[in-house]
């Protein structure tokens, strides 16, 4: 029986999550979409409904352990692989000033944002060591770039978070590379979404330059930070 691809997708419920779902689904790979709420949304029912067998919905909160292995320990028992993670899932608050510093805003935001990825991670690693060319992806931002601050924006939590993330990887790819998997930390671009109305392109644009990154990935490059352009991000 021929190998069918299957791919993981965290925070897959709007923007670029479904884009990256939808993307994959039309290239013929089966797609586990994850959402901590809005399961039975209308759009997921829709991908149900025109990919049966190919699509599937988990519900996954990142920010929470148990919620993590219970979609791991489903997931098991309806695929025998995963070749593909990508880790999505984000939160970010703006206007963070120091006098109105919140310490449970910023640790909502590592735990979705820097410690979320790392244990979906490990609790999938079963799965993505049985995977084909297996892959983890974790969606980062330039805004994690230390070397780019050059003044105050108001975003403590969601760079300082970003940039955990991006050391989280960094390491990350170390590690897994000696199970044959491979990891890509990838800056979306200025993406038009909920959470950034300002974006200048679509999530569709973006995905389809985080999916052609995914492809030039393996485990001589494994690490690099890219953009959807596949251009090396600075650190």
């Amino acid at each position: 029986m021929a190998h069918r691809k299957t791919v993981l997708i965290t925070g897959a419920n709007r923007g670029i999550g479904l884009a990256l779902a939808r993307g994959y689904l039309a290239c013929g790979w089966t797609v586990f979409a994850c959402a901590r709420k809005d399961c039975n949304s209308k759009v997921f029912k829709a991908l149900l409904s025109e990919y049966p067998g190919t699509f599937d919905v988990l519900r996954l909160d990142v920010s929470e352990e148990k919620s993590i292995s219970r979609a791991a320990r489903t997931m098991s028992s309806r695929t025998k692989h995963l070749d593909l993670l990508i880790n999505n899932a984000g939160i970010c608050f703006d206007k963070e000033t120091i006098s109105e510093f919140d310490a449970k805003k910023a640790a909502w935001s590592f735990a979705v944002n820097a410690t979320g990825p790392m244990l979906v991670v490990k609790n999938f690693l079963p799965l993505l060591r049985k995977g084909q060319d297996p892959k983890v992806v974790n969606i980062s931002s330039l805004s994690g770039s230390i070397s780019r601050v050059s003044g105050f924006s108001g975003y403590y939590t969601y760079k300082a978070s970003k940039a955990a993330l991006n050391m989280f990887s960094r390491l990350l790819g170390h590690e897994l590379r000696k199970h044959g998997i491979a990891t890509l930390i990838v800056h979306p671009g200025l993406v038009k979404t909920r959470m950034n109305p300002a974006g200048a392109i679509s999530p569709e644009k973006s995905a389809s330059g985080i999916m052609a990154a995914v492809e030039k990935t393996g485990l001589r490059n494994s690490g690099i930070f890219v953009s959807p352009d596949s251009k090396g991000c600075p650190w």
